[in-house]
């Protein structure tokens, strides 16, 4: 709040960029214009980037994982360059580690059916990861969808909530 402060943004919806660019402040009722310059446009990861993100995630240090690299490079290319996806599915990968399973990912194909383009192919990707996660993940993330978009909650309330209904156990 003291003067010369910054506030950083960050996001991938192009509406966002556009009415922070206008600089209105609703409070104020004044409008401070943000340069461009100051508006950095990060992209997305290479494909080899995208691997090596979910070789973290899918291996430990002492693995051979010589039999899945080639696939797992391929799956790599269906991360569209998200550092998300790529996490999401290094995190199923790693759950998942024969060439069959790895294949299934690899061929999976999801639509949702959405119409604006960035976001379908967002989600199709992610759907990637969700489709193949295991069921007690599934029926935790499902649980979250009962809540609004923004909705704040105490970790600990959930995890209390979550084995309450039985969907993952006291111990772990």
């Amino acid at each position: 709040g003291c003067k010369g402060s910054r506030i950083i943004v960050t996001t991938r919806n192009l509406r966002v960029v556009q009415q922070l660019r206008t600089g209105f402040l609703a409070n104020e009722r004044k409008i401070v214009p943000v340069p461009e310059s100051d508006i950095i446009d990060l992209g997305v990861l290479e494909p080899g980037d995208c691997w090596e993100l979910m070789k973290q995630r899918a291996f430990g240090p002492d693995d051979d994982h010589s039999g899945l690299e080639e696939i797992g490079k391929q799956i790599a290319g269906k991360c569209g360059g998200l550092p998300l996806v790529a996490n999401a599915l290094g995190q199923v990968m790693s759950e998942l580690r024969t060439v069959g399973a790895w294949e299934d990912i690899r061929d999976t194909k999801v639509d949702l059916g959405l119409r604006e383009v960035y976001q379908k192919e967002t989600l199709e990707r992610l759907m990637l990861s969700y489709h193949h996660m295991k069921l007690e993940f599934k029926m935790c993330f499902i649980y979250l969808a009962t809540f609004p978009k923004g909705f704040v909650m105490d970790n600990n309330h959930l995890i209390q909530q979550w084995n309450a209904l039985g969907y993952i156990n006291s111990r772990h």
